[in-house]
């Protein structure tokens, strides 16, 4: 069992996955959307228990996505975490005068994160997931052979990325479920790695690198 759905709308891809992949150990049912009237679409279809908006994206602005949100069936009882960079002062109420009913800023703060996750979602009894019943995060992953198939615990996993915080955070996700991680900061790098860790069970990279 998850322990409830999550929407994250953010045009930062590397972004979106990280901190998909994190609510997805942490065992919610996570989607995603790149822009705001993708994520208006997925909630007018399947309307999740929370949703997670970046305020500064390009077209349609966080603002402007909650806003419409709100004016949905659906949208009165959902709650929207608006999440920005913005520290100007003032940028808290007018999240929430937008339709937010939380705030969070960035750089994501996972503790902080989780917090008002557990004020806004009901609580849910702990329950190890099952092969069947992994989070989609980890459902994505493919199973463990060495450990009989039942969970990624175990495997190895080479992330190769250019930007450290990405790699650090990546890392820190994975070794939470028991995963060995390896990484390497560019192309090449990672290369070298797998040809010296014929064993890795899957690798993590970065499209947009330089080099």
């Amino acid at each position: 069992m998850t322990r409830g759905s999550i929407l994250i709308v953010d045009d930062d891809p590397r972004l979106l996955h990280i901190v998909a992949m994190y609510l997805g150990i942490e065992g919610y049912d996570v989607t995603t959307a790149e822009n705001g009237e993708d994520g208006l679409a997925q909630v007018e279809a399947r309307a999740p228990d929370l949703v997670i908006l970046d305020i500064m994206m390009p077209g349609m602005d966080g603002y402007a996505t909650m806003r419409a949100m709100r004016e949905l069936p659906s949208g009165e009882r959902i709650p929207l975490v608006a999440s920005t960079a913005k520290v100007e002062a003032g940028e808290r109420q007018r999240c929430l005068d937008a339709g937010a009913s939380a705030y969070v800023t960035k750089p994501v703060d996972t503790a902080q994160l989780l917090e008002v996750l557990g004020e806004w979602l009901p609580a849910s009894e702990d329950v190890p997931p099952t092969p069947d019943d992994r989070p989609p995060a980890l459902k994505s992953l493919p199973t463990n052979e060495k450990r009989g198939g039942s969970n990624v615990a175990g495997m190895k996993v080479l992330v190769v990325d250019d930007d450290f915080r990405n790699v650090f955070a990546l890392s820190a996700l994975l070794e939470r479920v028991n995963v060995e991680t390896l990484s390497a900061g560019n192309g090449n790098q990672g290369i070298q790695l797998l040809s010296q860790s014929p064993d890795v069970d899957l690798v993590l990279v970065d499209i947009m690198m330089p080099g």
